[in-house]
């Protein structure tokens, strides 16, 4: 009779803990898992519903693709801060020889909304084009800090 308590205890334990996880949702290996019902908790589907914000710059690399003429592409990496947390998009800009990128980050307007607090990181790959001067020095600035320097081949 005890042990059938036990048993009983356990699977009760067991219901009210899938009762839990059901509720939030989940980041698996960095992909946002959503609960099957819809509720109150999934990110926003509107714009209008998400806060938008500058990400946290975390690196960034120069990719040149050996081509006629050669093609430049920026590699960013950035930060996701919590759970809810999605790529908001970006903005790239060019003044003489410099190059500036904005990069994005989305989550909930609502402060209610509860997010699991894991802090990812997004990786962007951004095609910046070939319109480079041989031989000329170029910066690279996101999110405001200096990034890279690199010479056009």
């Amino acid at each position: 009779m005890k042990k059938l308590f036990i048993v009983l205890g356990l699977m009760a334990l067991s219901l009210c803990a899938v009762a839990v996880v059901r509720a939030f949702p989940i980041n698996v290996n960095g992909q946002l898992t959503l609960p099957q019902d819809n509720s109150s908790q999934a990110l926003p589907e509107s714009p209008q519903d998400a806060r938008r914000a500058i990400a946290l710059f975390e690196g960034a690399t120069m990719v040149v693709a050996e081509s006629y003429p050669p093609q430049y592409f920026l590699q960013v990496k950035y930060g996701l801060p919590n759970g809810c947390a999605r790529p908001g998009g970006h903005e790239v800009s060019r003044q003489g020889k410099s190059v500036a990128l904005t990069v994005y980050y989305e989550t909930p307007a609502d402060p209610n909304i509860l997010c699991t607090q894991n802090y990812r990181i997004g990786d962007l790959s951004i095609a910046l084009g070939s319109d480079f001067t041989p031989g000329q020095g170029y910066e690279v600035v996101v999110n405001g800090k200096k990034a890279l320097t690199f010479t056009a081949q």
